[in-house]
């Protein structure tokens, strides 16, 4: 396969998987201050406090957790967004690591599913965008496109140079998030948006 179309086949993945991501993470946020989630978990006393039964999350990771859902919610509204480990965030929304005895409350209970399942999304995420920059790095397609007009179609693909190019910030920036480095604030909703014609 054309590395161009590789690229865009990739890309593509991670750019509708993003979109979908973005409507869940500002819920799963707009949910924990509407419902008794908040109050719930603010109410437990140490931080190794058991928050969930399900997805075994104590009061630190719970929060944790939001805390990294918040973040997503900021890159795909064109917010600044504050570095943090957020990989080490996700890998413990996926593993949890002490039970609670029994639910704290409905909403607290599925928003921790719900949290749980973003990591698990994310967390594959930050692997295809590790591999998509890889592809493109090392096949120098940066310098084979950098002349191109934007409304260029780029050959072996659909994509414009502008696509692409948008389409590898995006990814990038997911990957920077996520790793505990610093993320250029940029309008990503509308990048996720162009790439949904594609």
């Amino acid at each position: 396969m054309d590395v161009t179309a590789l690229l865009q086949t990739k890309i593509k993945i991670v750019v509708d998987a993003m979109s979908l991501m973005q409507n869940e993470v500002l819920d799963i946020t707009k949910a924990y201050w509407a419902t008794d989630a908040n109050t719930k978990i603010s109410a437990l006393s140490l931080d190794t406090d058991a928050a969930t039964l399900a997805t075994k999350l104590t009061k630190a990771e719970y929060l944790g957790g939001i805390t990294a859902v918040e973040a997503l919610g900021k890159f795909f509204t064109n917010q600044a967004v504050t570095t943090a480990d957020y990989l080490i965030s996700f890998d413990k929304l996926r593993y949890g690591s002490h039970a609670a005895g029994a639910k704290l409350s409905e909403a607290t209970e599925q928003l921790g599913s719900r949290m749980n399942l973003v990591a698990l999304n994310a967390i594959e995420m930050f692997k295809m965008a590790k591999d998509i920059l890889s592809i493109y790095i090392n096949n120098e397609v940066g310098d084979m496109i950098a002349n191109l007009d934007a409304q260029r179609h780029i050959p072996g693909s659909q994509m414009t140079e502008d696509e692409l190019s948008s389409g590898v910030t995006v990814v990038e920036q997911f990957k920077k998030l996520v790793n505990n480095e610093a993320v250029t604030q940029g309008d990503y909703a509308s990048t996720l948006a162009k790439w949904q014609i594609l």
